[in-house]
């Protein structure tokens, strides 16, 4: 039965292809506007109904143990690795597999082509909230597929909350039990993410609860009021005003690097907000002397990547970071001691997030504040606490590579040529073994800009 099964979805998948690959030849010349957002309706039908079928083929392969039996891996990582998505977007998708399998109304609709990836994530936390006893749980997952047919994502996420209270009787409560039930929802709800522009900016949109946020905008008042009196005092009639955006974004800025230098901010890591500058120093005197691009890379400050710097935002930066000089032929910083600590250093911590720049199994996006060091030879055996015995490893993959006798699973090395971690599959995922890195190394090992580390 599971042969047939699996025969008749791969000769579905091939019927598939075929009639995409027709599809795709064919030129359209001659159609009407209407046929064309005919067929742009029907195509965004069709790419629903596929996403929610891949859901599906994710969630059963999840519940069958398929990639920790074939790859000793998670159904995330498998994803990661053997599609080169994201580790987030990986993530997302074993998420809508786990909401339609748990909710049975939901996957119908997502099978037909009724609701998205996005309408199907809002329903699947809104009704979180409802329990299996609650005896309106499939009352409320109706009612939210339904909604979902005539609103998008965002507005179906503002009202959802609101369409299942209407199902559930409201039982007689106090104004403090109200507020009570309110905050905790507001906890729940909140969230803060970045997302970087690619332009030089970086994109940020999140929700706090009332008093949380009540006392960041009371900050950011105080800071932009300051800097409105400071320019009412320097006032030039030439000059362009900021906006009131303009002010508020300014007075966030002031707070952050007030806080910075004043070391608020709590140790990110061990450390306090640091630059590593990967670079002959007398190029990098020379570069901070004139106008041009050089590269840095920052650690501990909430965002860490690599982006290429004026010599003005490097003297900037320096003045209020610690600048740890990872120089090229340097021999300031100790990366190597042996045998005496089993315990990793701070300046073997500080060349390890400059080297793997998060965790390093491929595709994990784990920033480096947020991993452990780990021991490829165990230090308890022998193996020394040096550079070239240790990795950066999220807690998840820590507990992957730790050593297992019992069971066939991932190798973690340092490449002798270049010194770089890779890392071995098991054989029952790829019978070569090839060596894998993770995509952060290989780009920056071919996008290197001159005078920068590779």
């Amino acid at each position: 039965m599971e042969t047939s099964t699996v025969g008749n979805t791969k000769t579905a998948f091939e019927a598939v292809s075929s009639a995409l690959d027709l599809a795709c030849a064919d030129t359209r010349q001659g159609l009407e506007a209407r046929a064309r957002l005919e067929l742009v309706r029907v195509s965004q039908q069709l790419k629903r109904r596929l996403d929610a079928l891949v859901a599906e083929l994710v969630a059963e392969a999840d519940r069958a143990g398929a990639s920790e039996q074939v790859a000793r891996v998670s159904m995330t990582d498998w994803l990661a690795l053997g599609t080169n998505l994201t580790h987030r977007a990986a993530r997302a998708q074993v998420a809508t597999a786990d909401a339609l399998a748990e909710n049975p109304a939901l996957r119908k609709a997502a099978l037909a082509g009724q609701v998205d990836q996005a309408q199907t994530t809002v329903i699947a936390k809104a009704l979180e909230a409802v329990p299996a006893s609650s005896g309106v749980r499939a009352e409320a997952e109706t009612l939210l597929v339904d909604m979902a047919a005539r609103m998008d994502a965002n507005r179906l996420a503002r009202q959802a909350d609101a369409a299942i209270a209407a199902l559930q009787p409201e039982p007689v409560a106090t104004a403090d039990e109200r507020l009570a039930r309110q905050a905790e929802q507001a906890y729940r709800n909140r969230y803060l993410q970045f997302t970087p522009d690619q332009r030089g900016s970086v994109r940020f949109s999140g929700q706090l609860p009332t008093i949380e946020a009540g006392l960041w905008i009371a900050q950011l008042d105080a800071y932009r009021e300051s800097e409105r009196r400071k320019g009412l005092d320097t006032h030039d009639p030439k000059t362009c005003q900021p906006t009131p955006g303009q002010r508020y974004a300014d007075a966030l800025s002031l707070m952050v690097q007030d806080c910075a230098k004043k070391t608020h901010a709590p140790a990110n890591g061990g450390d306090r907000p640091t630059v590593f500058a990967t670079m002959h120093i007398d190029w990098l005197r020379e570069q901070a002397r004139k106008a041009g691009n050089t590269a840095l890379v920052g650690a501990g400050c909430g965002y860490v990547g690599e982006q290429p710097l004026t010599a003005k935002q490097l003297r900037m930066l320096c003045c209020d970071a610690d600048i740890i000089p990872v120089v090229l032929g340097s021999e300031s910083e100790i990366l190597d001691v042996g045998r005496t600590n089993r315990l990793v250093t701070k300046p073997i911590r500080h060349a390890l997030t400059l080297r793997d720049g998060g965790c390093a199994f491929p595709g994990c996006e784990t920033p480096p504040a947020r991993c452990e060091a780990h021991h490829i030879r165990p230090w308890q055996v022998g193996g020394p606490t040096a550079l070239d015995n240790l990795v950066l490893l999220c807690h998840h993959h820590h507990a992957q590579l730790e050593p297992d006798p019992h069971r066939e699973q991932w190798q973690v090395r340092i490449n002798p040529v270049d010194r770089q971690p890779e890392f071995i599959p098991p054989a029952s995922y790829d019978p070569d073994r090839k060596p894998r890195r993770h995509n952060r190394i290989t780009t920056r090992q071919t996008q290197a800009p001159p005078g920068l580390a590779a």
